[in-house]
C-alpha cells in the first residue's frame, strides 16, 4: 500500500487509528498544505486531544535504515516548527509508523528529545491497515442514475474552499444544526444574497438541509465538516476568525466527498440541481473544446462567438444567457472542476486550457456512461 493510501485508511477507519494512538481525538486538520505559511511540505494530520493540545501527526511506513531516520527527524522538526506558526506554542508531534526495528526507532526517539521536540511514537501492524482499506474499497462502491432538464443559472462563489467558513463554525463547536440567524452572524458573508448562494450550494452538493429557521448538516455534511481544515484561511492577525484573507484549498477528503455527491446526485434524480449540472456541462464543455478558451480576466475577456453558441447548444439555453453571461460559466465553472480534483489549468497563450487529471478523466467516464445509460432508458420508457 501507498502512504497516502494508509492515511486515507486511518482518516475513514477513527476507531482504528484510536487504536493505534490510545487516545480520544478530535481530528483539526488533514492534508494540510504548510506553503502558505512559508514552510515546505504537507502535515499529514493535526489532532487535538481531551486536553485540547495540538498533535501534529507525521505517518511513515517502515523506519529501517539510518537514512530514513534522518529523513523522518527532518520532516517532524520542520512539521513541528510550522505547527508553532500556526497553532501557537501548544504543539507536540506524534509519529504513527509500521512496526519496525527497535534501534531506529530509539534512534528516532533520541535525535528529536536532543532538538527539543515533545514526540511520541506509536507502531501499527501492516495487516490490519490493509483488511481496513479492502473494507473501505467494498463500501465505496458507486451506483449511477437518472439526470433531466433544470433551471441553468449562473452562480459565482471564488471557490469550493469559502465553503468552510459554514463548516468550520459547525466544526468549532461539535454541531450538526444551527439557526440560521446564528449562522449569519457569525460568517463573514454580511451581504445576504452572497451568504444565500454559498448556501444554496452547500445544499446542491448534498451538505445541508436547509428549513425555515435552520441548517441541518446531512450524514456527509457532516463527514465534510469533520475533514474541514483549521485554519481554512489565511488571515491578517487573528486565528480562525472571519476577515481579510485567502481561503484554502479543500482537503482531499473533503474533494472526495463532493466527488462521491455530485455521482450520487446523478444517480438519484430525477432533475439534476444547478450547481451539479453547471459541473457537468463544464465536463463536456472539456471535451467539447479540448478544454480551451478559460479567461485569464473575467473582467476584461469574453469567449469568442463560436464557444457561444456552441455552449448555447450544450446546455439547450439559446436566449437567456449572454456572451458575457457564458463566459462566466465556463471561468467559474473551471474553478470549481479545480477545487474538485478534476482538471488543471494550465496558461495557453491568451486564455488558460483546462487538462483533466487522472481523477478527473475517470469521473468524466464514469458520468458519461451513466448519461448514455440514461437516455436509453428514457427512449426504452418511451417505445
Amino acid at each position: 500500500m501507498l502512504e497516502r493510501q494508509i492515511q486515507f485508511t486511518l482518516l475513514e477507519t477513527p476507531s482504528l487509528l484510536q487504536q493505534i494512538i490510545g487516545f480520544p481525538y478530535k481530528l483539526i486538520a488533514a492534508y494540510l498544505d504548510i506553503s502558505n505559511w512559508g514552510f515546505a511540505g504537507e502535515i499529514d494530520f493535526v489532532l487535538q486531544d481531551e486536553s485540547d493540545d495540538y498533535i501534529v501527526v507525521e505517518l511513515e511506513q517502515k523506519i529501517n535504515s539510518n537514512a530514513k531516520v534522518e529523513h523522518v527527524v527532518e520532516q517532524v522538526e520542520r512539521y513541528f516548527s510550522a505547527a508553532q506558526a500556526i497553532y501557537g506554542e501548544n504543539v507536540s508531534c506524534l509519529i504513527i509508523a509500521e512496526e519496525s526495528p527497535s534501534k531506529f526507532i530509539s534512534e528516532v526517539q533520541n535525535q528529536l528529545e536532543t532538538k527539543g521536540i515533545p514526540t511520541d511514537i506509536r507502531l501499527y501492524q501492516y495487516a490490519d491497515i490493509e483488511c481496513a482499506y479492502l473494507k473501505l474499497q467494498e463500501m465505496t462502491e458507486n451506483l449511477f442514475g437518472i439526470p433531466s432538464d433544470t433551471k441553468f443559472v449562473k452562480r459565482s462563489v471564488a471557490s469550493f474552499g469559502q465553503l468552510n467558513e459554514i463548516f468550520g463554525k459547525f466544526k468549532r463547536d461539535n454541531l450538526l444544526e444551527l439557526s440560521l440567524d446564528r449562522l449569519k452572524s457569525i460568517v463573514c458573508w454580511k451581504d445576504p444574497s452572497a451568504f444565500s448562494v454559498r448556501l444554496r450550494i452547500c445544499k446542491d452538493l448534498g451538505l445541508i438541509d436547509i428549513e425555515t429557521d435552520k441548517i441541518m448538516l446531512t450524514p456527509s455534511g457532516q463527514k465534510f465538516r469533520d475533514y474541514t481544515n483549521f485554519p481554512y484561511r489565511i488571515e491578517s492577525g487573528r486565528r480562525f476568525n472571519s476577515g481579510a484573507g485567502d481561503y484554502l484549498d479543500l482537503s482531499e477528503p473533503q474533494k472526495q466527498i463532493l466527488r462521491s455527491n455530485i455521482l450520487r446526485a446523478v444517480r438519484i434524480g430525477p432533475t439534476l440541481n444547478n450547481t451539479v449540472l453547471q459541473i457537468i456541462a463544464f465536463l463536456q464543455y472539456v471535451i467539447l473544446f479540448r478544454g480551451r478558451y478559460i479567461v485569464k480576466n473575467i473582467a476584461k475577456q469574453t469567449v469568442p462567438s463560436h464557444v457561444t453558441a456552441a455552449f448555447q447548444e450544450l446546455i439547450q439555453r439559446h436566449h437567456s444567457l449572454s456572451e458575457k453571461a457564458i463566459t462566466d460559466i465556463i471561468s467559474w465553472s473551471a474553478r470549481y472542476c479545480v477545487n474538485l480534483g478534476l482538471v488543471t489549468l494550465v496558461d495557453d497563450g491568451q486564455y488558460y486550457r483546462a487538462v483533466f487529471t487522472e481523477e478527473g478523466s475517470r469521473f468524466y467516464r464514469l458520468i458519461s456512461d451513466q448519461l448514455n445509460i440514461l437516455r436509453e432508458e428514457r427512449n426504452l420508457t418511451l417505445i
